[in-house]
């Protein structure tokens, strides 16, 4: 009894399974749009408990343009390192002579890709996650505890549903992204980086 599928070793079943089936296009959604409320809230808070003065929606679209740039800079070359390392390994299973064959292939535009497309997705994402809290604070402006427990709020549900994403526990996740929104607030109100 042979221990390989019928239709090919394993890992041959695993590239293609894992590098030409669709992804799920979940997971950037939900890292962008918490990297973008995280950003905001880092750079932002000291101003939000300001109130009014000097902020608007120009600052708003600045504070999520630039959220949209790092985010999906930074979830580009995460995902494309991610996958790139994936075709390495599958080089080395298949016991290639040289290094990098798999990604001149069709399997290496498909990551390239792939990648940028989750990478556009996650800095969209990002760029609503940023601005989302920035609205709320323009439109309460004499209520900043308003815009950080939505933003906290929004959190926690966007940890619950990461967490089911990874197949975790959701509510570790969310407790965990909560927690960690309360502490950049902290951080955000020390820092005060936008004036």
């Amino acid at each position: 009894m042979s221990l390989l599928p019928a239709n090919g070793p394993f890992f041959i079943q695993h590239v293609k399974g894992k590098l030409l089936r669709k992804q799920s296009r979940q997971f950037p959604f939900l890292f962008g749009f918490i990297d973008g409320i995280l950003t905001t809230l880092t750079l932002c808070t000291g101003k939000i408990l300001e109130g009014k003065k000097g902020f608007d929606i120009s600052l708003a679209l600045r504070v999520a343009t630039a959220a949209f740039i790092t985010g999906s800079f930074v979830f580009f070359v995460a995902k494309y390192a991610e996958l790139r390392g994936e075709l390495v390994y599958a080089e080395k299973e298949l016991n290639l002579a040289s290094s990098g064959k798999l990604a001149t292939t069709i399997l290496g535009r498909k990551v390239l890709y792939s990648s940028a497309i989750e990478a556009l997705i996650a800095g969209i994402s990002g760029f609503l996650g940023a601005f989302f809290p920035l609205v709320v604070a323009i439109i309460d402006v004499y209520l900043p505890w308003i815009t950080f427990s939505s933003s906290i709020a929004y959190l926690g549900i966007f940890g619950f549903a990461l967490g089911r994403n990874v197949g975790r526990k959701s509510y570790l996740w969310s407790i965990s992204l909560i927690l960690g929104g309360i502490i950049v607030i902290i951080i955000g109100t020390l820092l005060h980086i936008v004036n």
